[in-house]
């Protein structure tokens, strides 16, 4: 994602909540489904729509946007203060 690429990767939790509507997806140990997958990125307005859409979500993930995320969350801590959930 990092290198403007669109990404295929396997549905897991870890990987589904990094790559989050970036990217397409396939089960575990379904083959078809991943050479699928990667043969869906010949179409170019996919492909286009997927390099989009992780920009949104690299600058998501940021170290900036997550260390300034755990900061808020422990001056709350400090402060006495209770999560909102």
């Amino acid at each position: 994602m990092a290198a403007g690429l669109p990404v295929v990767v396997r549905k897991t939790s870890g990987l589904f909540d990094l790559v989050d509507g970036a990217g397409l997806f396939f089960e575990a140990r379904d083959i078809e489904q991943a050479v699928a997958q990667i043969i869906s990125l010949e179409n170019r307005d996919l492909r286009e729509k997927m390099v989009l859409a992780e920009g949104e979500r690299i600058k998501y993930l940021s170290i900036e946007r997550v260390a300034y995320e755990y900061g808020s969350h422990y001056r709350k801590i400090l402060r006495g203060e209770k999560e909102a959930k």
